[in-house]
């Protein structure tokens, strides 16, 4: 809650990683704001300016804010201010630094009872209301590690129709200097050599100190479709700021694959010139229809 004259101080969580800010680019900062007036008469307004100071060792930008006369009948309004950076260029904020968000207000009555009280909320940093502050940067790095299979084996070439276990790992790092709390949707999908995608899978996982996760696909229902050659896995990753960041990385489905499997266990001794019998299957676990010969 503001008053005249008065100031409120917001300092963000320490950078997890460098990040690089185009300083000649928007800065902007996205807030809420309600203000109410308590029994005024019926010509009684109020004027609100706001002015913004935003610094960081390596950065510093300012702006205001001013919002006209009110009754105080609005309700919670949204704002969205550009403040104006004095660096010029790229601008490197350092890990483990902090950015400094400053909002004073200055207050004006207006009207036949210049005394009346008001009440003015400013909504900053909540989670329930989509405030932020934005820079032209690319907060967010993708690292892809690869694809293992379910003994969490590297590998890159799978078998359409398995015995077992269809199931394709995959395994990176995404990494915000905004930390954490500025991702707002991690997800991946299959895209099919048509084009067609598989329904989004959920990034599980995601550990906080490094940035690395598991993302497991079971594709027991999509076997009958699934057609030999490359497959490419789509990472998409949204921050708060409604910007998104891509990786992709491919495997194969191989298209010739025999498994064989049997029903009986020998014995551990079989006397010489005896037999044991037992029955062995073949499965063809690759994705062509086309005759084998087994000798």
């Amino acid at each position: 809650s503001l008053k005249d004259k008065e100031s409120v101080k917001f300092n963000s969580p320490e950078l997890r990683e460098d990040l690089i800010v185009n300083a000649s680019k928007c800065c902007n900062i996205t807030f809420y704001i309600e203000i109410k007036l308590n029994y005024p008469a019926v010509l009684d307004s109020v004027v609100v300016n706001l002015n913004f100071s935003l610094t960081n060792s390596n950065l510093h930008a300012t702006g205001k804010d001013s919002i006209g006369e009110t009754s105080g009948t609005e309700g919670v309004k949204k704002r969205t201010v550009s403040l104006n950076v004095e660096e010029e260029g790229e601008v490197e904020l350092k890990k483990n630094s902090d950015i400094s968000l400053t909002i004073s207000s200055s207050v004006f009555p207006h009207g036949e009872n210049k005394k009346y009280l008001y009440e003015i909320t400013l909504y900053y940093g909540v989670s329930d209301r989509d405030s932020h502050l934005s820079f032209y940067s690319s907060p967010v790095t993708l690292v892809t590690y690869g694809t293992y299979d379910y003994n969490d084996k590297e590998c890159q070439e799978f078998k359409p129709n398995p015995l077992s276990n269809p199931i394709i790992i995959f395994k990176g790092n995404i990494k915000d200097a905004f930390g954490d709390e500025d991702l707002k949707e991690v997800e991946m999908n299959i895209k099919y050599q048509d084009g067609s995608s598989v329904s989004p899978l959920d990034i599980k996982g995601l550990k906080t100190e490094t940035g690395d996760y598991e993302c497991k696909w079971d594709y027991t229902n999509n076997s009958p479709t699934l057609k030999a050659g490359e497959y490419v896995a789509n990472l998409s990753v949204t921050t708060q700021n409604q910007h998104t960041f891509y990786q992709t990385t491919s495997f194969t489905f191989i298209g010739c694959a025999l498994d064989s499997w049997t029903n009986y266990t020998a014995p551990a001794t079989i006397l010489v010139g005896k037999s044991a019998s037992y029955a062995i299957t073949i499965r063809n676990t690759g994705s062509f229809n086309t005759k084998v010969t087994i000798n």
